[in-house]
């Protein structure tokens, strides 16, 4: 039953990160509350908490997404964490590139001809970021630099991993996130069918990204 509850109770921030505020958490209501009263009066307490600002919170629309995405709640999460700038970005970008394992990895065999099609489809986004090499390429290599401190072969051509103390590799990591999230976001609408849609724009600072070139 615990267990239960402990997945519900995960499942349930994920959705309100997703569809209210990503700095969303269930915490403990402080431990002890003094309520001072006249000699005489009832004891009581009263609280109120009313919400201010545009980040309106729905209801409905958090209680769709917790049902029609429980099934895939790992999933979502990893994606949300991804998303979560709280996050260590070496953190953000492994849990992004474990939402694309779980999908396009099956008994430790990638499906290459699926994930050169979904990642094939960001080759523009890929580029005015500023990435010319191959883009799977591109994200395993960044993936052993985010889960490893040294990367390399040998001794003699081992390479810091990604820390913020490593500059260079921060800022590579960086400028794909934001097209790494849209590659994820539009692996999970495949999962999800029409049950839920995440939005596949590539966000960089808030703003959406120039959109590729119309071919016809």
């Amino acid at each position: 039953m615990l267990s239960v509850l402990q997945t519900l109770r995960e499942h349930l921030i994920t959705v309100l990160r997703l569809t209210y505020q990503m700095e969303t958490a269930l915490v403990a209501f402080p431990g002890a509350v003094w309520v001072f009263k006249k000699e005489g009066e009832e004891a009581g307490f009263n609280l109120d908490v009313s919400e201010h600002g545009v980040n309106s919170f729905n209801p409905e629309t958090a209680k769709s997404v917790f049902i029609h995405s429980y099934e895939h709640r790992e999933l979502l999460r990893l994606y949300v964490d991804g998303l979560d700038d709280r996050i260590p970005l070496q953190y953000q970008f492994l849990s992004l590139f474990k939402s694309l394992e779980l999908i396009h990895r099956k008994f430790g065999r990638w499906d290459h001809l699926s994930l050169a099609k979904l990642v094939g489809d960001f080759a523009h986004e890929f580029a005015i970021a500023g990435f010319a090499q191959d883009p799977i390429g591109l994200l395993h290599d960044l993936r052993d630099k985010c889960a490893h401190i040294r990367t390399g072969r040998d001794t003699k051509r081992e390479t810091l991993g990604v820390t913020h103390l490593n500059h260079s590799e921060v800022q590579r990591v960086a400028s794909v996130l934001p097209v790494l999230r849209s590659i994820c976001a539009t692996a999970l609408n495949e999962c999800l069918g029409l049950k839920l849609q995440l939005n596949t724009d590539v966000i960089t600072d808030r703003f959406p990204r120039i959109p590729k070139p119309d071919s016809t």
